[in-house]
């Protein structure tokens, strides 16, 4: 359910069970007349949806990067820990627990 999302982005409570409704439904024709068009519309709005999310990625990655290489507050810097199964200071989801 997309609806609940793009009211919070307009800043209208999700509450509205027929503005949020109303939305998912507009989203559901655009996709089904897309398809309709054909494969290759449907393919190409494929492509650019990934392209978006590819880029989405990209942008938050530089990002993170940029604030971990600006020494920024509450991140660690690079050491051979990023890249040990254990994780950075061995706090990662592979350190073995005991009970």
């Amino acid at each position: 359910m997309l609806g609940p999302s793009v009211l919070a982005v307009f800043g209208s409570s999700s509450a509205y069970a027929w503005a949020s409704t109303g939305i998912d439904t507009a989203l559901c024709l655009i996709m089904l007349a897309i398809a309709v068009a054909g494969i290759r519309i449907t393919a190409r709005t494929q492509i650019a949806m990934a392209a978006g999310e590819y880029l989405i990625l990209i942008v938050f990655s530089v990002a993170g990067l940029l604030a971990v290489f600006g020494h920024r507050a509450g991140t660690f810097p690079v050491t051979r820990g990023w890249f040990s199964l254990s994780g950075i200071g061995s706090h990662g989801s592979l350190r073995v627990r005991e009970p």
